[in-house]
């Protein structure tokens, strides 16, 4: 069953990429729709939202697993690739931000705590660009199996 491989390839890439499962699952729940849930879910929860689907709607199960596997490939390709534009939005965003702010909350130690975030959020990172490269390759490291042409139903393709 390609569900369970696949929540096993997010286990895995949690572990290796040293983030958090709940980056994969969000995703799958943002794609795939169903019940909306604010908190993020589980593994065993984005396993039964996967199963619904495809017993609900009738989707071929690899046809929907491949599908994520390569929506959450581009995600991960942008987050890294894009970095520096990401960087020069938030960098926009703050003076956005700032520019509304009256003088005199300027000063207030809350402002400063979130004026310090801003500009770290704002300020580029080798480091950040590394992890989220890394991100990107241990997905497919992880999810390569699951794309083999042995595990897919050539019907579905």
């Amino acid at each position: 069953m390609l569900i369970n491989q696949f929540c096993a390839a997010v286990r895995a890439w949690a572990q290796k990429a040293e983030a958090e499962e709940q980056g994969i699952s969000m995703r799958v729940a943002a794609y795939v729709g169903g019940p909306i849930v604010y908190a993020p879910e589980t593994i065993e929860e984005m396993k039964k939202r996967l199963e619904m689907v495809v017993e609900s709607i009738h989707m071929a199960e690899d046809f929907l697993i491949v599908s994520l596997i390569h929506a959450i490939e581009r995600d991960f390709e942008d987050c890294s690739e894009n970095y520096a534009k990401g960087i020069q939005r938030i960098r926009l965003a703050n003076e956005r931000i700032l520019s509304r702010v009256p003088e005199n909350l300027q000063a207030s130690p809350q402002a400063q705590r979130e004026r310090q975030e801003m500009e770290r959020l704002a300020t580029p990172s080798l480091e950040d660009l590394r992890q989220r490269r890394i991100v990107l390759d241990v997905w497919r490291q992880v999810t390569d199996p699951i794309l083999q042409p042995e595990n897919l139903d050539p019907l579905n393709w």
